[in-house]
């Protein structure tokens, strides 16, 4: 199977997935591939070795900011029952979703990464602004502190108007934010 082939197909067709199978699967350069085009379906059957690597963690969320919530739920993913190893490598996986410098990668790629980001994240002001600046609406998943901050709350408006839904606000001083806008 020529995997630059796939690649191509995937690009014009990208529900095109079952074009997918065999060594490709367990290609780790060829997973990061996908990412990058937001195919992530199949990052399931990522080899346990690449999702013990943080450095190959970090480069996928980099490429495909989702892959996060992907990593919290790998070992509901694999329940290959002739391998009970496997499901130990992988219920003793780093938590990445508390990895500052990995959640930081995937909101700066995809700024709804944050939901899946632990909770001590979402009150951190960097990991928050990063993802209200590549999407206003993750403010949705801001601690409540961080959705009355007035730095934040401008920088998610400014990015998508909808955000002042999701800031922490009394609806009188939502509305005088929108007519300060207008």
């Amino acid at each position: 199977e020529n995997k630059e082939v796939i690649l191509q197909a995937l690009k014009n067709n990208p529900g095109a997935e079952e074009l997918i199978s065999g060594s490709a699967l367990e290609d780790e350069s060829f997973h990061l591939k996908l990412l990058s085009l937001q195919i992530i379906q199949h990052f399931s059957k990522l080899p346990v070795e690449a999702l013990l690597s943080r450095a190959y963690v970090l480069d996928a969320v980099s490429r495909c900011g989702l892959v996060l919530k992907h990593l919290n739920e790998l070992p509901s993913y694999q329940s290959n029952e002739d391998d009970v190893l496997i499901i130990k490598v992988l219920q003793d996986l780093p938590i990445y979703r508390a990895d500052k410098e990995i959640v930081l990668a995937a909101v700066k790629q995809n700024g709804w990464s944050l939901q899946y980001a632990d909770n001590a994240l979402r009150d951190e002001k960097e990991i928050v602004v990063a993802a209200v600046t590549q999407n206003g609406l993750a403010i949705k998943f801001a601690s409540d502190s961080l959705k009355r901050d007035k730095e934040l709350i401008d920088l998610a408006i400014r990015n998508d108007y909808f955000a002042i839904k999701y800031i922490g606000l009394s609806p009188i001083r939502k509305k005088e934010i929108l007519n300060n806008l207008i």
